[in-house]
């Protein structure tokens, strides 16, 4: 594996454009189900989480142990590892800056990865104070993937650690209301393609063409209580009446 810090090095281009809205998702799936639908070893450590966020030990599918399930923290970590304010903002990179710059296509070329998910919240602004929270999930499959890069770093004490982050594309219509990007979605079938081929040319054109063919979303609001962490409760992606962060019940949808 690799060692150093790119994303240390990437820290203050990754802030400006970091959605920062999209900072929790859910993968709850079955680990027969990911098997399934990834072909990949499920360990028994693998849990539901129905609340996934920033720093959090996660369950990503890396381009080097393709055919395994491994657990790296969602964020940067490296020298702002200390400070989670910091590390928690890092979390997504816009996949144009990714393969324009060749910092990022160096980093592309060796350490993709995919992270699965069963859906994602977002919180949808309805009026000037109050932003209400939904979940989103994909129509017609059971999970997805979001392409990611990872990075491999030891901390002073010589532990080795592993950090993620997402890549993020333009946004579908149904989105663009509330960011002017998504994560970057892949159906199973097409997630392989990330992970296999070193050959750049054969990785930013799909990725942008089949991100935008914006797999079917159905959406619903849910409960504010996921702006906690420490939540992770089943209920979390049941769909409740619109509900602000402040939990006062809005006549929004």
């Amino acid at each position: 594996m690799a060692s150093g810090c790119f994303f240390d090095e990437l820290f203050f281009e990754i802030i400006p454009s970091a959605q920062i809205m999209y900072d929790r998702y859910a993968i709850y799936a079955l680990a027969s189900k990911i098997r399934e639908e990834l072909a990949v070893e499920v360990p028994n450590g693998y849990m539901p989480m129905y609340n996934a966020g920033p720093t959090q030990l996660l369950p990503v599918i890396t381009s080097e142990d393709r055919r395994g399930l491994s657990f790296f923290h969602w964020g940067l970590m490296a020298k702002w590892s200390n400070n989670k304010s910091i590390s928690a903002k890092s979390i997504n990179l816009p996949a144009e800056s990714a393969f324009q710059k060749t910092s990022y296509r160096n980093q592309i070329q060796t350490h993709r990865c995919i992270v699965p998910v069963n859906g994602f919240y977002a919180w949808k602004r309805v009026s000037k104070k109050q932003i209400v929270p939904y979940y989103y999930y994909p129509t017609k499959v059971p999970l997805m993937g979001i392409a990611g890069l990872w990075e491999e770093f030891e901390d002073i004490d010589g532990s080795v650690s592993h950090s993620f982050i997402l890549l993020t594309v333009p946004s579908s219509p149904a989105l663009a209301e509330i960011e002017d990007q998504m994560p970057a979605f892949l159906e199973p079938i097409n997630c392989l393609n990330w992970l296999e081929s070193d050959d750049l040319g054969e990785k930013e054109a799909p990725l942008m063409s089949l991100t935008q063919q914006h797999t079917p979303l159905s959406s619903h609001p849910v409960s504010p209580a996921i702006s906690n962490l420490a939540n992770n409760q089943s209920t979390l992606i049941t769909a409740v009446p619109p509900t602000d962060q402040h939990g006062n019940y809005t006549l929004f949808t």
